[in-house]
């Protein structure tokens, strides 16, 4: 018993260290340092267009979420490597807006997190074989870490390639981030973009009751991250309201839901939006089907997990009285081949595919039908 306790004793205990020991940073506070002009700066990758090929079989799959990359900026573009392949260049003309974004974090929803994936990675855990102790370690570890937190900082680089809008998102260290924006603005030539100070900036002017007469709402382009995805709705219409529409929406599990906006409506003529979310798949369609029968229409590139394992969608409304109407489909499987013949069927009667997701071991399908 005591030489079973040793291994779990000393993991709680090098976290709870590596937890008190966690440096804290401003939470935008971004100087440049040094250049990183011909270096190497080893990031992490978050989310974009970026695969690799590997296995025996030379498969050709998305890079994985945490994965290690290498950047450098030279004279080609902005080049990304995987141990010495390169798997990404950006040319600098081509770059057309380079942003910075933090999250922070409390250091104890760490700590439980390890506890509880080394209760998974035992198997069958009770408390006579040490699982009591390493929940009670776990518990006070993260009692001792709760007043401490910590910031992950992350570049977004946007870029047009034949035509099409691309995205990439890595995480940078706190000693590397300042550098490397100021390269990347003086070798595009675009001044890099703070969204850690301009969403704080537009939940503060929400706030204020003429808050489409604030500087920030007063601009063309936005990002709206709101705190927490319950707020989410009355923001977006918030936001709405002095003619702004949702054109693109990101989901980073880093950073969280954002929306980027753009100013495309003359109040009071503005688009509407609603949040649903929902455990069974069955109340998503009816909801869907009542705000698709009120004009409202699925953004494709909503679909987030929400708590539980449920899905959450978004759905907008377009300015205007007569609005064309929508009927959908929703069906949720842990089966790949279940989706195609749902897709099939829903073809059979004029559905189209409209947005997939995976939450958890569970495939979401959202099919859709324009009424007449």
């Amino acid at each position: 018993m005591l030489t079973s306790m040793k291994p779990i004793r000393a993991h709680i205990i090098q976290v709870l260290l590596l937890g008190i020991l966690t440096p804290q940073v401003p939470f935008a506070a971004v100087e440049a340092k040094e250049t990183v002009q011909g270096k190497q700066l080893r990031v992490t990758y978050v989310e974009g267009p970026i695969t690799v090929t590997r296995g025996k079989k030379r498969t050709v799959r998305p890079l994985a979420e945490g994965s290690k990359i290498r950047l450098n900026v030279n004279n080609d573009g902005i080049v990304f490597a995987v141990k010495k392949a390169r798997v990404l260049l950006i040319p600098l003309d081509d770059v057309t807006e380079v942003s910075y974004d933090a999250s922070t974090h409390r250091v104890s929803r760490a700590v439980l997190g390890g506890v509880r994936d080394m209760m998974a990675s035992s198997g069958n855990c009770y408390p006579p074989e040490g699982c009591g102790a390493m929940i009670v370690g776990g518990l006070m570890a993260a009692a001792v870490t709760a007043p401490f937190k910590y910031t992950n900082h992350f570049v977004n680089i946007i870029w047009q390639e034949q035509g099409e809008e691309q995205h990439l998102i890595f995480r940078v260290g706190k000693r590397d981030y300042g550098s490397l924006l100021a390269e990347l603005g003086n070798a595009t030539g675009r001044p890099w973009r703070n969204l850690a100070q301009e969403k704080k900036d537009v939940h503060e002017a929400l706030s204020k009751t003429n808050h489409c007469q604030e500087p920030e709402l007063a601009q063309d382009n936005l990002v709206l991250a709101p705190r927490n995805i319950g707020a989410m709705p009355g923001e977006l219409n918030a936001v709405a309201e002095c003619g702004f529409r949702i054109v693109r929406f990101e989901s980073s599990p880093s950073v969280g839901p954002a929306a980027r906006m753009r100013k495309e409506a003359t109040p009071p003529a503005n688009y509407e939006y609603r949040l649903l979310h929902t455990v069974r798949m069955s109340t998503m369609q009816k909801e869907m089907n009542q705000a698709g029968a009120q004009g409202f229409r699925l953004r494709q590139d909503s679909l987030m997990p929400y708590m539980g394992g449920t899905l959450a969608v978004i759905m907008e409304r377009a300015p205007g009285t007569a609005q064309p109407h929508s009927q959908y489909l929703c069906y949720q499987t842990s089966r790949y081949s279940n989706l195609e013949k749902k897709i099939e069927r829903g073809r059979e009667q004029g559905y189209e595919p409209a947005a997939t997701a995976v939450v958890g071991a569970s495939r979401m399908l959202i099919l859709e039908k324009p009424v007449d």
